[in-house]
């Protein structure tokens, strides 16, 4: 067959393997540190947060309340101050330079024995995660209390507390994971249909260059025209040669990605990892295949354009201008917010991206995809239609 042929022509040259070897590792390299990166730094963030101190001024008669004062000091992030009076306290509160203050009043100890009102004057400034901390440890010492005074008095708990409320205080810690989780969607679907794109595009280019090119110039046309096989069959093989080629590249991509996306990680990344995975499955990676299979026949295409109607020189300095102008509109789109909708899916480079943008969201339409699909490859088909027209022509000249 004329494909194999053309495959072993491609082949003879170490290049080809080696553009494949990179499609599927660079991926795989970038899309592994962005992972583990992004799981240092939402780490480190984590521990610098957990392991802040809060200054907190502590004002109390000697012995009173210590109770209250154990249990902060057993908490990690509250430095308590003491030997400050309650005028500096406020001032140094006023000027964010302390986190919180807490007067104890007198005879706080002898008022909780005799089951009187005890007071305790709390100063902060606005919500903080000391705020937190201290207004948590207050309620529970209070709830302590009032148990001990229900036990006391002979009544059950439940008539002054009848719901028993756990509070689990994770807002700042999942904040910061659902904040990751979704800068990291953005991101990944973002590289992802640049570096599909970009080898896509390097693909094709490779394979018209070797078996296509090359032979234009070098005056095998005139053996084409001479040829028992028809045009259109020699066309057709190169032109599939080429597709096959570039989509191979952009398969090869994928896996690459899909093999970082699936290494084990550890520490918090590993939560939102998960959270990403639900969306990505091997499902959705074929969805990014079956977009990709068109756009590689858009290549072949739009490369044999360049090719076919320049001078070999001028051709390829055309060849590699186009790319430099196709890699900084790659990575335009690329950055883009837009999903795929009605308005975009007709543009070639466009819907692609916008593909993958919508695959890898929660609210992914596959009728949407399945339109988009036919634009693609109707743009396939008339970049190669014109690249028949004007080999054929060449071939009679």
């Amino acid at each position: 067959m004329l494909i194999t042929k053309e495959i072993k022509s491609l082949f003879r040259q170490s290049r080809s393997s080696w553009l494949l070897l990179m499609a599927f590792f660079i991926p795989f390299a970038l899309f592994f540190m962005l992972f583990r990166f992004s799981g240092q730094i939402i780490q480190s963030q984590i521990d610098s947060s957990t392991t802040k101190k809060y200054k907190v001024v502590w004002i109390a008669e000697d012995g009173q309340a210590e109770e209250i004062k154990r249990k902060l000091k057993l908490n990690l992030q509250i430095e308590l101050k003491e030997n400050i009076g309650e005028d500096e306290m406020i001032e140094a509160i006023e000027n964010d330079s302390l986190s919180a203050g807490i007067i104890i009043g007198e005879n706080f100890d002898s008022a909780i024995a005799k089951k009187e009102k005890a007071e305790i004057t709390f100063y902060f400034k606005g919500s903080s995660r000391a705020v937190n901390i201290v207004e948590k440890t207050l309620a529970g010492y209070r709830k302590e209390i009032v148990k001990q005074n229900l036990k006391d008095s002979g009544l059950p708990e439940a008539m002054l507390n009848p719901i028993d409320v756990n509070e689990q205080d994770l807002s700042s810690m999942q904040d910061m994971i659902d904040n990751l989780s979704e800068l990291l969607d953005r991101t990944i679907s973002s590289l992802l249909s640049i570096l599909l794109l970009i080898f896509g595009a390097v693909g094709a280019r490779h394979a018209l260059n070797t078996v296509f090119w090359r032979e234009a110039h070098q005056g095998y046309t005139l053996l084409y025209s001479q040829s028992v096989v028809s045009s259109t069959r020699i066309f057709l093989s190169k032109i599939g040669l080429a597709s096959l080629f570039s989509f191979s590249m952009m398969g090869l991509s994928v896996l690459g990605f899909a093999a970082a996306l699936s290494m084990d990680q550890t520490g918090i990344i590993q939560g939102i990892m998960l959270q990403i995975r639900t969306l990505l499955n091997w499902t959705s990676l074929s969805y990014i295949l079956f977009c990709s299979l068109p756009m590689a026949f858009i290549f072949s295409g739009f490369w044999g354009i360049i090719g076919f109607n320049f001078h070999r020189s001028l051709s390829v300095l055309l060849a590699n201008i186009a790319f430099l102008l196709l890699l900084i509109i790659f990575v335009l789109l690329g950055s883009s917010s837009q999903m795929l909708n009605a308005s975009n899916m007709f543009y070639p480079f466009l819907s692609l991206v916008f593909s993958i943008k919508s695959i890898m969201s929660a609210d992914f339409n596959l009728l949407l995809l399945l339109k988009a699909f036919v634009p693609m490859l109707v743009w396939g088909i008339i970049f190669n239609v014109l690249n028949l027209w004007r080999f054929r022509k060449s071939i009679k000249n």
